[in-house]
């Protein structure tokens, strides 16, 4: 074993025992286990594997390639592909839901044993790796040279919610992780809907903007709504979960409650005019 995979293994064997220790040494549930990617070595693989593509792949193409390359047709499968996954997500999970008789908030996990606990489970296990799917959104942005989008809200958010839903995948797919789940994809009709339309030219979308910004920091907001319940009404779902989602959905208002303010509020500095 050569001194790299070494490394490897020490992180990898460090980031588990530091899952482990946050989820109280709770046991991983058996609905999604041995499914591809929920292991945390091949999670840590796919998130390191991004950002070193990030910081990479944005020198190279900064410092070797002089023009963007042109993805249109790889950018519109990808949103449109995108659109009709995420009503999926979005339909599906509301059906088990109803299978399971959930309400709003306050949904234990389930024990496994229920007829829908399986589909339940599998639909959030969908959605995991969705996140994944998603790592092209920044893909693009680096082979298009599109500078201005690369943010660190962009890469912080695709990152780290692929690691919390890795861990939700792993040891609660069901429960009240269904609302996050459906309205998360719900949202992501919207905005991958948005993308597709923009992709093909039609400029007059773009005045939507705000309102798909305000749609997403509306969804955080009733998020951290959610995570305060099931904080004072505890139930059978791992609270450090329900803490989890407190605190990063904190993170989110305040860099979209930012991008909002720097975007769509703040006075544009007027262009200055060439002089000849």
């Amino acid at each position: 074993m050569d001194v790299v995979e070494q490394q490897w293994r020490r992180f990898v064997d460090a980031v588990d025992n530091g899952i482990v220790e946050f989820m109280e040494h709770e046991e991983p549930n058996k609905l999604n286990e041995g499914k591809l990617s929920t292991s945390t070595e091949e999670m840590m693989a796919l998130i390191v594997g991004y950002l070193a593509f990030v910081v990479l792949g944005s020198a190279f193409m900064k410092a070797f390639v002089d023009k963007p390359f042109e993805l249109k047709f790889l950018k519109l499968v990808h949103n449109i592909f995108l659109t009709g996954l995420s009503m999926y997500m979005a339909t599906e999970c509301a059906r088990q839901a109803y299978l399971g008789g959930y309400k709003l908030f306050g949904n234990p996990m389930e024990k496994g044993t229920e007829s829908h606990a399986p589909g339940m489970a599998n639909i959030i296990y969908i959605f995991y790796v969705s996140k994944f799917l998603e790592f092209l959104d920044t893909v693009f942005m680096i082979l298009g040279k599109k500078w201005k989008q690369l943010s660190f809200l962009h890469v912080y958010h695709h990152a780290s919610i692929s690691f919390i839903w890795g861990i939700i995948a792993r040891f609660a797919p069901g429960g009240d992780a269904y609302f996050s789940t459906i309205l998360n994809s719900s949202v992501h009709v919207v905005l991958y809907g948005y993308y597709a339309s923009t992709t093909l030219g039609y400029t007059f979308m773009r005045p939507l903007r705000p309102y798909i910004t305000t749609i997403q920091l509306t969804q955080f907001m009733a998020m951290v709504v959610q995570s305060v319940y099931d904080y004072y009404n505890p139930c059978d779902y791992p609270q450090p979960l329900v803490k989890l989602l407190f605190w990063y959905m904190l993170t989110m208002l305040g860099l979209f409650g930012n991008f909002f303010v720097q975007q769509y509020l703040k006075p544009k500095a007027p262009k200055k005019q060439k002089t000849i």
